[in-house]
């Protein structure tokens, strides 16, 4: 019966507080014309915490963490010694996300605000960044870091000016809203570690990223196609930052 009654997601649980974080978020976005990348100005800050469940008995605990969190990518991380393995930090918990290639911005957001990036927030302010304002920085590292990617060099392939500028566009058009047919049959593109990169110096903090394996009918796969890794906001163009 209490698991009928729950909310099967953490926005669930206050609609109203949940309105007014989805209302408040757009409005945070600064869009400088002089240079300067779009970033948020205060809302980056905020970092949820969730509430001690240790208080409650085990029979409800369990009913609150089938709810929330997604015990099978926990407890592949916590098997891999990936999270939570250090005991004199606190604990993390990876909770539920939707599935539907925005996966990375619908964490990021839960990570602040305990709500989804449903409206599309941080991947609006994402593209605009990427479309609109002074990208240089961001496509020099990300030409360096591919050229010494093991994929890349296995190719064989020696790109030109042009090479490398409708590869940047292809990335570009991968962070937009309107595609109508994503690949693998998602609502959005998937997005790659140098969307990450740009999305921390638009947050103005760092994105930690923790990867890991699952097995499924006996088949061993990455479920984030990323390496574990830090991504610290690095552009010259970006005022203070904030801690995570």
């Amino acid at each position: 019966m209490a698991e009928q009654v729950l909310p099967q997601a953490l926005y669930l649980s206050n609609m109203r507080k949940a309105v007014k974080i989805r209302e408040r978020t757009p409005e945070d976005i600064f869009k400088p014309t002089n240079g300067i990348i779009h970033h948020f100005k205060t809302m980056h800050r905020c970092t949820l915490e969730m509430f001690r469940t240790c208080q409650f008995c085990p029979q409800f605990r369990e009913i609150i963490h089938k709810a929330l969190i997604d015990r099978n990518i926990q407890a592949s991380l916590e098997s891999q010694k990936k999270l939570n393995w250090c005991r004199e930090v606190r604990k993390l918990v990876a909770l539920k996300t939707n599935g539907d290639g925005n996966c990375l911005m619908h964490a990021t957001s839960q990570y602040m605000w305990g709500v989804q990036d449903t409206d599309l927030v941080l991947r609006k302010a994402l593209f605009s960044t990427l479309k609109e304002t002074d990208t240089r920085n961001f496509k020099f590292r990300w030409q360096l870091e591919s050229l010494k990617s093991q994929e890349f060099v296995e190719t064989g392939l020696c790109y030109d000016t042009r090479n490398w500028n409708d590869e940047w566009d292809t990335l570009i058009k991968m962070a937009s809203t309107d595609t109508p047919v994503a690949r693998g049959g998602l609502q959005y593109n998937s997005l790659e570690e140098i969307h990450i990169f740009v999305l921390c110096n638009i947050l103005r903090r760092p994105i930690i990223v923790i990867s890991g394996e699952m097995a499924k009918f006996g088949i061993r796969f990455q479920f984030c196609p990323f390496e574990s890794g830090w991504n610290l906001p690095a552009s010259p163009l970006i005022p203070h930052c904030s801690r995570l």
